[in-house]
């Protein structure tokens, strides 16, 4: 149901009770005087009210409307006129409501912004009416705070951008993760076989070159919560450590960065490729925003959030958390941007240097949400701003580790490990550049090649081939993909061995993959080392 009319069914609901209310009141016929009115609404109404005469100056006001404008019975005595607090951009709409009025139109709900005697802007649901008290007339209404209800609308709208940014933002990075594939595996099986050290030392650099490329993907595949997972038991203090080392030959000589890091603090489920992204961007971001000085202080500890501050934090919860401080001493940040600073494309760095693509914060908060947390921002103008994370305490049990691993060793100090006997291998991928790259590094090595472009064809080449031993099987084809692909080879074949290839899905769904029999999985883009060291580890 659509959120603001749902407010005015509920705003309608309330008033339909607060006549019925009255009409109790009601003893042999008599009216109610106004004092009785007035308790009835202080007692059943949970919303403000109001009473204004012809030209706006408040008469009364029960204390639910005082609490929420922020003002004092003594405010109201000295002549407070309600129309002074509609805020500037919404007068138009507020005298077209009084025109209304005045030509009998009672009743109508209106949208409105009124600011509270602190400045702070609310929105409210105003229901006016205009009735005759003696000689006189005035306006009565109800006020309803839909605060709490715009910000869960907001949240939504900001999500449903999110969403939409970031499945692009993973199909986009799909696509990458492909090329890169193939400029890898031609580039690193050249350079198995240049023997002169300059032009090996090119291909090294393309390698490297590519490697580099592919953790931009990577990122972008994090935002679109469809990127390599490497969950495990993960210190947040080391992760501090790590980016702080890399900062350190980047900053300003007049920036520090100073630590203060809880010792023994607990592990969380993480991704460290991703924490230290989450990390970096903060960082940089505090970094720039105090430009030539200052001090970035990074803190970490154990915290407890309470029922009612948990209720302060979107998506805030209750509980214990691992949690992160990332305060800088910059400009701070202006009310008008604040509420845009994790949209998607939204940034002011390229205003004033040319610089910023606005998916900073958006990753961050993807990567916050990837691994169960959440964020707070505090910022004021000329106090710099405050970013808290908040990670829930490690439970990773690792039940495979195939899922998990991910090596630390540079890919020249890993040892290859060569089939001595000949297989018979199918290639089932739509790309063609990393069909024929697969192909050209498995041949070199006395491998007999099958390919197949797409799920149905490499069900035909199973069923005229009996005697394969591997299946390298992408995942994310169009029409059968690699999951449906599996199930009916596993009908043809049962003891074929099966690698799934992708760099296009998350942790959980590598699991569910190798509980249903998938041997093991070879993540995009790999080099050639990567693709022998995996084939090896399964016969």
């Amino acid at each position: 149901m659509d959120l603001k009319k749902k407010s005015k069914q509920d705003l309608i609901s309330h008033i339909r009770e607060l006549q019925g209310q009255l009409k109790k009141q009601k003893v042999n016929n008599k009216e109610i005087t106004d004092k009785q009115i007035r308790n009835v609404i202080n007692k059943h109404l949970p919303h403000g009210y109001y009473e204004t005469d012809i030209n706006g100056k408040l008469i009364y006001v029960n204390n639910k409307a005082l609490k929420l404008f922020q003002y004092s019975r003594n405010d109201i005595k000295k002549g407070l006129n309600l129309f002074s607090l509609v805020h500037p951009d919404d007068l138009k709409k507020a005298n077209n409501s009084i025109k209304n009025l005045l030509k009998g139109k009672n009743g109508e709900i209106h949208e409105l912004r009124f600011q509270t005697k602190g400045g702070k802007t609310i929105p409210v649901l105003l229901s006016s009416k205009l009735v005759k008290v003696g000689d006189s007339q005035r306006f009565r209404g109800i006020i309803m705070d839909i605060q709490e209800r715009k910000k869960f609308i907001d949240e939504i709208i900001d999500s449903k951008k999110l969403e939409i940014t970031g499945k692009l933002a993973g199909g986009i990075a799909h696509d990458f993760n492909n090329i890169f594939t193939g400029i890898l595996g031609y580039a690193s099986l050249l350079a198995s076989f240049e023997e002169d050290p300059e032009k090996k030392s090119y291909l090294e650099e393309i390698i490297k070159s590519s490697n580099l490329a592919s953790t931009l993907t990577e990122k972008l595949l994090a935002f679109g919560k469809k990127g390599k997972y490497f969950q495990q038991p993960t210190n947040l203090n080391q992760i501090i450590k790590n980016v702080q080392s890399i900062l350190k030959f980047k900053l300003a000589k007049d920036i520090e960065i100073k630590l203060d890091l809880t010792k023994k603090l607990p592990s969380i489920d993480g991704d460290q490729m991703q924490l230290e992204t989450m990390i970096m961007n903060l960082c940089m971001n505090g970094i720039e925003a105090m430009e030539e000085e200052g001090i970035l202080k990074i803190s970490t500890k154990i915290r407890k959030i309470s029922t009612k501050e948990a209720k302060k934090i979107i998506h805030g919860e209750k509980g214990t958390f691992v949690s992160v401080l990332i305060e800088d001493q910059g400009e701070g940040i202006p009310k008008s941007v604040k509420p845009h600073i994790f949209e998607p494309f939204f940034t002011t760095k390229t205003q004033k240097t040319n610089r910023g693509t606005g998916l900073g914060l958006p990753i961050v908060k993807s990567i916050v949400n990837n691994h169960h947390g959440f964020l707070k921002v505090e910022s004021k103008l000329g106090e710099g701003t405050k970013i808290f994370l908040y990670f829930p305490r490690g439970s990773t049990n690792l039940q495979e580790e195939k899922v998990m691993k991910r090596s630390s060793a540079g890919k020249s100090e890993r040892k290859i490990i060569e089939q001595i006997s000949k297989k018979k291998i199918l290639i089932i991928d739509d790309e063609q550049s990393v069909r024929s790259s697969l192909k050209k590094i498995l041949e070199t090595y006395d491998h007999n090649i099958l390919t197949a472009t797409n799920g149905r064809e490499g069900l035909q080449r199973v069923k005229e081939n009996p005697g394969i031993d591997l299946i390298l099987l992408d995942l994310v084809m169009p029409g059968l993909n690699g999951e449906k692909t599996f199930q009916k080879i596993k009908e043809i074949n049962q003891k074929v061995k099966v690698i799934i290839i992708t760099g296009y899905t998350d942790n959980e769904k590598l699991q569910e993959l190798l509980d249903m029999g998938i041997d093991d999985v070879l993540l995009k883009p790999f080099e050639m080392s990567d693709i022998l060291e995996t084939i090896s580890q399964i016969f």
